[in-house]
């Protein structure tokens, strides 16, 4: 570091030596060029925070990738302390992995992220891995709305600062120069490092990361006909031998031989080379901004008195304040969509759920702009409000149509189980989307679904399902000819065949009803005798209403939840002549909120009834154990073995308390509390004090292949402690 000092300290001398001889009188004209760096860019913002300390203006900047990003920020009229706010806000995992919000997603794209831990494309039967981790949406977002204000600005060089950046033709593996167009268009393919972000189309070339081809753009700053350059370099140098332990470093190896075999000469045409310390970190280390911003900002104060001569050597022109207060609301008048070819404009409208001519938040524009790429069919989904009015999309189709999805669980019900998961869109017409679930292990199972999204519009479903599973119970609880509270205890076999054909129309993002009609296949075995205690099919319409804004569905930290269900049955495949028309009709409502620093509150209320005569027990409300996915009316209860109480009707409530104590891993606490009985709600009884309660100890986490949950759970009226562990997506 004394050496770098000496050496930055002497060049700037002799060249202000040389200009004082030359041009006495000519403004200092400084260039900054940014090296990228990924995580490690972050040291740019530490350095910007110095130059402005200084004084020193700077009149063009020239970045690549992390650089380019703080880069066009910095040029756009943030200064350094607002660009730390900023970062310090920014959640880097979900700006990275295109990690959309739940409530972003339909209710069809949900139910997909919420079991499926692997999914991989397999077009023409062929296997292959992503190309990236992430398509870019979420940064390609954020940089939209950050430089909102700027938006018409199409030349970078009338930008408050002028500015360029690289990127590099995949085709070619050359540099591409980007100083003209969408300025958030620009840094993301500036920014789009391989593997991590899918290549960026643009211009009618296929862009990636500039560092690839040059990670130092110090030739394009002087073009420019600056006078001196100030450069601050977060680029990796070649590693030894003994250092190349993995295949990633390898690859970075490779790919930044061609920019440091260049570096020497650049740095001789830097008049202040600043080179902070990043040696501990790498390309993904957002974890630690603070101290990589402190390392830049320590590399700079280095150069304080090299900064401090040239702020000198300029002129003071008054600081022009940029107006960032972007606007909140358009009213948009147009909405004009570019690049589709299978999908309709409907198809499009529905997703983005905004209709013109209408008053539209820039948060509404963004959140339906997530809704869109949400539904995996699209590479980035860029898009632009021009001349606030008229909301610009630029969609290109992902070329991907089969996808290959696999999950691991365990469980106590239906313990082990792998699941495979085929789901291929555009199979008879382009707003169409087929899934199969086909889930390996003790108990065999499988999960159909044919969707056609309209949109707008009703759209139309058909699903069927096979469920299955053994359990040792108390038989009683599926025979009312039973005298209550006689022990029958036995295993039980359960196979449930259900077939719907339903319609579905979203009146918001998170609400949704469906109508439908549906066959269902129920045998309920006992395998001691081989009696069946159920067998037969069972006919019946049925309404839906959910709302949905949970962030997450098994440890959500906020958003409401609501679900309401209405099945009326009709007749049965029996000729059954004490068979009496029936409905059942339950609901759920809850929600989740934060109450301190990593503590949140889970509060839900639950109930059911049968409307009719009991004639079919089988249909019952049945409680206990635990569970995310149990079928029919079954629920679960802490306290309790799984299928332990039984009634035509039934009430519910559960609190649990999830403490965040490191990163993903929780502890929790939780009460739920219950009346169900037959004739539960001929009288007020079922509002008095609850004659089940069950509690419960857990800790859980969230890994690859989902939650891992063990709960420890424990009821006053059992006196028995209960245990209960699930590991990976419920399915």
């Amino acid at each position: 570091m004394g050496r770098q000092i000496i050496y930055t300290a002497f060049f700037l001398i002799t060249f202000l030596t040389y200009s004082q001889q030359t041009i006495p009188d000519k403004d200092l004209k400084v260039g900054l060029v940014l090296s990228g760096g990924g995580a490690k860019g972050l040291a740019h913002i530490g350095a910007l925070k110095v130059l402005e300390d200084s004084g020193v203006r700077i009149d063009y900047i020239a970045g690549t990738s992390m650089g380019a990003i703080v880069g066009a920020l910095y040029a756009s009229g943030y200064s350094a302390n607002e660009l730390t706010v900023l970062f310090k806000e920014v959640n880097f995992d979900q700006l990275i992995t295109d990690d959309f919000q739940r409530k972003n997603k339909s209710f069809f794209e949900r139910k997909g992220s919420d079991k499926h831990a692997i999914v991989l494309p397999f077009n023409k039967f062929k296997l292959s891995l992503p190309s990236a981790i992430s398509k870019g949406q979420n940064s390609y977002n954020f940089y939209v709305k950050l430089l909102d204000h700027v938006k018409e600005v199409d030349d970078f060089s009338k930008l408050p600062i002028p500015f360029l950046c690289i990127a590099t033709d995949v085709e070619t593996g050359k540099q591409v120069l980007l100083e003209k167009g969408y300025l958030p268009d620009a840094i993301l393919a500036s920014g789009a490092i391989p593997t991590l972000f899918e290549p960026v189309s643009l211009n009618g070339k296929l862009l990636v990361d500039g560092g690839v081809s040059n990670n130092y753009p110090i030739e394009e700053l002087l073009a420019k006909n600056v006078d001196i350059v100030i450069g601050v370099d977060v680029q990796d140098n070649l590693k030894k031998k003994e250092e190349l332990n993995s295949a990633s470093d390898i690859m970075f190896q490779l790919s930044n031989f061609n920019t440091q075999s260049q570096m020497s000469d650049k740095i001789e045409k830097t008049a202040v080379y600043i080179r902070p310390d990043i040696k501990d970190y790498n390309i993904v280390s957002f974890d630690q901004a603070q101290e990589i911003y402190t390392s830049g900002y320590e590399a700079a104060k280095s150069v304080m008195a090299n900064l401090l001569e040239i702020a000198k050597r300029q002129k003071r022109k008054e600081v022009v304040k940029v107006d960032k207060n972007t606007i909140k609301e358009y009213y948009l008048k147009k909405i004009n969509i570019q690049g589709i070819e299978n999908y309709t404009r409907s198809y499009i409208l529905g997703k983005l759920k905004i209709k013109t001519p209408s008053l539209v938040s820039c948060e509404k524009i963004e959140k339906g702009v997530i809704g869109l790429a949400a539904t995996s069919n699209f590479n980035v989904v860029k898009y632009k409000v021009k001349n606030d009015s008229i909301l610009e999309l630029n969609i290109q189709e992902s070329k991907n149509k089969t996808s290959l999805k696999l999950s691991l669980h365990y469980d106590d019900l239906y313990k082990g189980a792998a699941l495979v998961n085929i789901t291929h869109k555009q199979l008879l017409t382009n707003n169409d989307i087929v899934s199969l679930d086909v889930i390996l292990g003790e108990n065999i199972r499988y999960d159909f679904e044919y969707y056609i999204d309209k949109g707008f519009y009703w759209s139309i479903g058909l699903k069927s399902r096979l469920n299955s599973f053994e359990k040792k119970l108390n038989l009683s609880i599926f025979d009312n000819t039973t005298p209550p509270n006689t022990e029958f205890t036995g295993d039980i076999d359960v196979l449930d065949l259900t077939n719907q054909f339903y319609i579905e129309t979203p009146f918001r993002k998170n609400l949704a009803l469906a109508l439908g009609v549906e066959h269902k296949m129920l045998k309920i075995t006992a395998e001691n005798t081989g009696d069946k205690i159920e067998n037969d099919n069972f006919f019946s319409a049925y309404g839906q209403l959910n709302y949905d804004a949970l962030d997450d569905i098994y440890y959500p930290t906020k958003g409401l939840y609501f679900s309401g269900d209405y099945h009326q049955y009709f007749f049965t495949g029996k000729k059954a002549t004490n068979f009496d028309q029936f409905s059942i009709a339950k609901a759920k409502l809850g929600g989740a909120t934060k109450l301190v620093k990593n503590l949140y509150l889970n509060a839900f209320t639950e109930g059911g009834l049968r409307i009719g005569n009991n004639t079919s027990p089988s249909f019952d409300f049945v409680i206990g154990g635990y569970g995310n996915n149990l079928i029919n009316n079954y629920t679960p209860f802490y306290g309790y073995d799984f299928l332990s109480l039984a009634g035509d009707g039934y009430v519910k409530g559960t609190i649990d308390l999830h403490y965040q104590f490191y990163k993903k891993h929780f502890f929790t606490i939780s009460g739920n509390f219950a009346n169900i009985d037959d004739g539960l709600f001929k009288d007020v009884d079922w509002l008095s004090f609850p004659d089940y309660t069950g509690y419960a100890l857990g800790y859980g986490a969230k890994t690859i292949l989902g939650p891992m949950q063990i709960k420890s759970t424990w009821s006053p009226e059992v006196k028995r402690v209960q245990w209960f562990v699930s590991v990976g997506f419920w399915f």
